[in-house]
This record gives C-alpha cells, sequence and structure tokens, in this order.
C-alpha cells in the first residue's frame, strides 16, 4: 500500500475510535471501561436492607444542640431508628424502645404502622433514603419525616438492643444516651462567671473536678415521664453527701456555640419549674 492509503487507513481508524455508541457518546479520550463502568452504576438497583435513623430527629439534635423541642413527632417515639431486611423491619422509639419486630410489607412500602397513630415507611429508591408519613394530632394534615442511612461511625447504638436478657429491652435507650452523652457534655468546662468551679464530664456521664457536684444527669426524653416544664431541656447536678432536697442542683440547659448556659430551676418534688439565676461555661472539647 502506498503513503496515501496509509494515511486513509489511519483517518479511518481514527474516526471509528470517536464513533457514539447507541448507549452514549464517546470522546476520543473515553475508555470502555469507562463507559461500562457508568452503566453499570445506573444499572444497580437500589435496596433498602439495613439500618437508618430518624434525621429530623437525630441530625436535629446535632445541629441544635438541643433535645425536647424535637421529641412530639409520633415516629421519634416508635420508630426513631430502623432495621430493614428482606422480609422484616424491626423498629426502635423513644416511648417504645425495646426491638419491635413487624414483616415487611413489599419493596416501597416497607411497613404501616398502627401505634399511636399511622405511618406509613416508603422506601425512594431514587435517593435511597425512607420517607414516614403520618399524622399529628394538632394537624389534619399528612406529615413526611426523612430516614437517613447510620452511618459506621453511628454502628454504636445497634449493639446488644437484640440480647436476649432482660436489661436488652432498655438496651437502645442507653445506648442514645451516651451518644448524646458524647454528643452534647463530653469535654471540660470552664466557668465564665466570678466565684464557679470548672469540671469535666466524660463519655460515661461521670463528673470530675467540682468541689459540689460529684453526679451528673439530664433528661434525654425517652418514655412518657418528662418532669422538666415546658419540654424544656434540663439536667440535674447532685452532691451525694447531701440529703435530698439540698443535694439537686437543677438547670435548664442551652447552648450558644460553645458556651453551655445554665438557668436555675427549682422543683417540689415530682416537677422542675424556671427559677432566678444563670450561669456560663465554656465548653473545651
Amino acid at each position: 500500500m502506498g503513503r496515501t492509503g496509509n494515511m486513509f487507513l489511519a483517518l479511518g481508524l481514527g474516526m471509528c475510535a470517536c464513533t457514539s455508541s447507541p448507549d452514549g457518546e464517546l470522546t476520543a479520550g473515553s475508555k470502555p471501561s469507562d463507559v461500562t463502568r457508568e452503566v453499570t452504576q445506573d444499572a444497580v438497583t437500589r435496596d433498602p436492607s439495613g439500618a437508618w435513623i430518624l434525621s429530623e430527629f437525630h441530625d436535629s439534635i446535632i445541629d441544635h444542640k438541643a433535645i425536647g423541642r424535637f421529641r412530639l413527632p409520633i415516629p421519634v417515639w416508635t420508630a426513631l431508628f430502623l432495621r430493614v431486611d428482606s422480609n422484616t423491619v424491626k423498629c426502635n422509639g423513644t416511648v417504645l424502645p425495646q426491638s419491635k419486630e413487624y414483616s415487611r410489607s413489599g419493596k416501597d412500602t416497607l411497613l404501616v404502622l398502627d401505634t399511636y397513630g399511622l405511618q406509613s415507611l416508603v422506601y425512594d429508591e431514587v435517593v435511597d433514603r425512607i420517607q414516614v408519613y403520618f399524622k399529628n394530632d394538632a394537624s389534619p394534615k399528612e406529615v413526611a419525616m426523612v430516614y437517613r442511612r447510620l452511618s459506621p461511625e453511628e454502628h454504636h447504638l445497634m449493639v446488644g438492643i437484640d440480647s436476649p436478657h432482660r436489661d436488652s429491652s432498655f438496651r437502645f435507650e442507653e445506648n442514645y444516651h451516651t451518644h448524646l452523652t458524647g454528643l452534647l457534655f463530653t469535654g471540660r468546662f470552664e466557668p465564665l462567671d466570678k466565684g464557679q468551679h470548672a469540671f469535666s464530664i466524660d463519655d460515661r456521664g461521670r463528673i470530675n473536678g467540682h468541689p459540689i457536684w460529684n453526679e451528673f444527669w439530664f433528661h434525654d426524653y425517652f418514655g412518657t415521664l418528662h418532669p422538666f416544664e415546658g419540654d424544656v431541656d434540663g439536667l440535674v447536678f447532685s452532691d451525694t453527701t447531701k440529703q435530698w432536697p439540698d443535694s439537686m442542683h437543677p438547670f435548664k440547659w442551652k447552648f450558644i456555640g460553645d458556651t453551655l448556659v445554665l438557668r436555675s430551676m427549682t422543683t417540689d418534688g415530682d416537677r422542675y419549674y424556671l427559677s432566678k439565676g444563670e450561669l456560663r461555661f465554656l465548653r473545651r472539647y
């Protein structure tokens, strides 16, 4: 073949390398493996199997450093945490923390609950999310909330919650309380007001360094007994060397940035009520 023939052959091969396929367009730099990978990814059928957490409650606590104001939607009570497989859906909530197992309804509509009101759990394959549709007593309109998949860093929430032992009934509540302790209160707190003392709280909720307070408890809004008036976020520091009521130091708590603001409260033994006085501590991680 002559020189001219070789040029035409090379041109023809180059044009073939840039020819479009029926499924998409190849550029001169594209590799067949690139296109195969894209087609394979598009063809994958997503499945709802796995562990899920109710984002509007769980992530709102992370974003706003508050608990009480997010506790009221019914799915929080019954199905804050989900585990889905091909046949069943397991639920744990703040009012019903023990694992409840239900038969899965289908591929998209996973479950319809009728506990404290109708709740329909529906899987959205497009965005890989579960939505729950329900009605609040305060409004006749249907409300939707979203579940996201549990991250690997949050798998500690599942530890021991299906144990056959009797104490497993409250294991999810314990795991979640520990999670909130680390999220909100673990660290060193330095006073911003004269006459106050620094202290630290470890990841198990133990308080150290304060000359008076030697026990610490905060309300996580599990269960049905909520003793803080107005569903405020409340905690109690205790002096175990004294008798009730002198042993208790209850507060409403909130964060402004990294500053923990404690508003004094009083109690009649059953309920906690706002009082006068405020303390501020800077949280050091």
